[in-house]
């Protein structure tokens, strides 16, 4: 297995393309309103988050995944912000290597929103199921 690529600040505009549009939609998919593709594009430069990437024996891009260090009453966590490429589960295989790194930032969990088959496969990563997020569209006018 080649190790995940953390992508350097100065490499983002680089790498970018490559995953933008997958990222964008995951984003418009996924983010519930919480930021906007740009919010995490900025992110990505001022490095509040991290942009990994795997790749193939050629070198051909297969997964991403975005990242961020929160911290949360005294704790910090790693959170999976978002996931995607063709193959997910290489991805996957490589979070022992980003767990490692957040270790080093004090890290002391991991975290990431998993609709139901994602969330089956990080079950046998070692991660618990702690709650479903339901989501309801308020329709009418306010009186």
């Amino acid at each position: 297995m080649i190790a995940p690529v953390l992508i350097a600040k100065e490499n983002v505009p680089a790498v970018l393309p490559l995953v933008e549009k997958e990222l964008a939609q995951v984003v418009e998919t996924f983010a519930l309103d919480n930021c906007a593709y740009s919010d995490v594009v900025a992110s990505l430069y001022d490095c509040t988050r991290q942009l990994w990437v795997t790749t193939d024996d050629l070198g051909q891009l297969r997964g991403w995944t975005v990242t961020r260090i929160t911290a949360t009453n005294g704790s910090r966590r790693l959170m999976f912000d978002f996931l995607g490429g063709k193959d997910i589960d290489k991805m996957l295989e490589c979070l022992p290597y980003i767990e490692a790194w957040a270790r080093q930032y004090d890290a002391t969990e991991t975290i990431a929103y998993a609709r139901p088959g994602l969330r089956r496969k990080l079950k046998t990563k070692g991660f618990r199921h702690v709650c479903d997020l339901v989501v309801k569209p308020l329709q009418g006018q306010v009186h």
